[in-house]
């Protein structure tokens, strides 16, 4: 199985570590650079569209049914991602970049069966960590019963995270938005074009919009 997955890899990407691991691969992809994947389970998937570029990535399966699944003409430098236990899923849309590196990894955990959403044209720095578990139990004092459950995330599309930022459990971030660096973000912030920043990170300005390119002058008119 293993060789037969191998033989239709581009000659740069057979530095991968495969056990039961479906690969898709689409036409006319990128693919840059190596990445490692390491895998512990079944029926476990990655499947990467085309024009994507990928360096110093790292995808570790630990479970069954897991899927990765990343979009078209993304830009992934230093991104690490866990899924561990069963039927998890970190989706990345369209155009994404993550601007992170090797010594300054982006983390996305997904555990326990949830998922990680990452919308189109998102944007993130580097030292970002996503975690959809606490990783430890806690339980009610009288019943013994755990109350801690694990919860998915979703960042829709055109979020801009700044750097050492921390994104738990159940946070939902509507488009168009900022993440402030050093962040810590629990929670849903429903309302799009926001920064949010702190810790905890709050609603800090609406009515805000960004770009790519650095403009040469803070008033120049009509953006867009």
């Amino acid at each position: 199985m293993k060789q037969k997955i191998l033989k239709h890899i581009p000659l740069k990407l057979k530095h991968i570590i495969v056990w039961s691991l479906n690969l898709f691969f689409s036409r006319n992809n990128l693919l840059s650079c190596i990445f490692k994947t390491y895998m512990g389970g079944d029926k476990n998937t990655l499947h990467i569209k085309s024009m994507t570029r990928l360096k110093n990535c790292h995808f570790r399966f630990k479970g069954n049914g897991n899927q990765i699944i990343i979009g078209k003409r993304c830009k992934l430098n230093g991104l690490h991602i866990m899924l561990e236990g069963n039927n998890n899923i970190v989706y990345i849309g369209n155009n994404v970049i993550i601007n992170a590196s090797q010594s300054k990894p982006t983390i996305m955990n997904a555990v326990e069966g949830t998922s990680i959403y990452i919308g189109d044209e998102c944007l993130f720095s580097n030292n970002i960590e996503l975690h959809t578990s606490d990783y430890h139990s806690i339980l009610d004092n009288n019943t013994s019963v755990r109350i801690n459950p694990s919860k998915n995330i979703q960042l829709e599309e055109r979020v801009w995270v700044g750097l050492r930022t921390i994104i738990l459990k159940g946070t939902y971030i509507a488009s168009n938005s900022i993440i402030g660096a050093g962040s810590i973000v629990s929670g849903q912030v429903k309302e799009s074009n926001v920064i949010i920043a702190g810790c905890p990170a709050i609603v800090r300005k609406k009515n805000v919009k960004w770009m790519l390119q650095k403009i040469n002058s803070l008033t120049q008119p009509n953006v867009k």
